[in-house]
């Protein structure tokens, strides 16, 4: 278990826009240089092929699934959040519902612990990018029955997903790229890569304004002296077999994808 400073993310969106090797800078599975490749090794190259390219399934809108009923942002929104409270896994009043609501339209700020400033969601930029809303979703990433909004977003060509958390009615939001937060699960669990031969199974804790992250299990490729490819699995600080850790990746596959819902375009 291990503290992630929030400082990273603005380093990585600085990195982003200035050309700087991003895969440089460590990552949310804690590998020191997690994104150099070995691709240019044919053995490892062909290792990992984890590498997940969603951040939850999006709900149908058709009428069996969701209709909206309203051209109105206000009430598409609050339909596609009382959808997504048709959940028993976790308590979602209609005071949450109503605030999530308000921030999904800028009319509730919060503090972004990235940039270390209070801001409505539409007002979250970087120089000439903003930061654009694709889909949301409530999921209770910390496991204690209360719904987290989890917003998939973009940022020019990159991707993230922000994640914004209430407690004692302090909001506050924690923004993730795509390599550290994928493949989100109902039960808040994710998969995080750090490139090839290095990905991880992640679930989070909120600490105050920050978050701890549990590394629940991973997988990593390094050599040994003689610069032969040696595959090590781990649960928690563990070391186990292949066969224990493919059991563990089974189990994390089986598991229910979170389900979120487009963010409305409005004209």
């Amino acid at each position: 278990m291990y503290k992630i400073n929030s400082i990273i993310m603005l380093i990585l969106i600085c990195a982003l826009f200035n050309q700087i090797e991003i895969d440089r800078f460590p990552d949310i599975c804690g590998n020191s240089d997690p994104y150099q490749s070995i691709d240019d090794n044919s053995d490892a190259s062909n290792i990992d092929n984890n590498e997940r390219q969603n951040f939850f399934v999006i709900e149908n809108t058709d009428e069996e699934n969701l209709a909206y009923d309203s051209t109105d942002m206000n009430v598409i929104i609050r339909q596609g959040l009382d959808k997504l409270a048709d959940n028993e896994s976790y308590i979602c009043d209609d005071s949450l519902l109503a605030t999530y609501k308000d921030i999904l339209t800028s009319r509730v700020s919060f503090h972004n612990i990235d940039f270390d400033k209070k801001v409505f969601l539409s007002e979250i930029n970087y120089e000439e990018y903003s930061l654009i809303p694709v889909s949301y979703s409530l999921i209770d990433m910390n496991r204690d029955s209360i719904p987290e909004l989890v917003l998939e977003m973009t940022l020019g060509s990159a991707d993230f997903v922000m994640v914004i958390h209430i407690e004692d009615s302090k909001i506050s939001s924690h923004i993730f790229s795509h390599r550290q937060m994928s493949d989100i699960k109902v039960d808040g669990t994710f998969f995080s890569s750090g490139g090839a031969g290095y990905y991880c199974i992640n679930e989070l804790e909120f600490v105050d304004d920050n978050y701890i992250i549990n590394q629940l299990g991973y997988h990593e490729v390094g050599w040994d002296e003689e610069g032969d490819v040696v595959i090590s699995y781990y649960l928690g600080n563990e070391k186990v077999n292949e066969t224990e850790f493919t059991s563990f990746m089974d189990n994390f596959n089986e598991k229910k994808n979170a389900i979120g819902c487009e963010f409305p375009e409005m004209d």
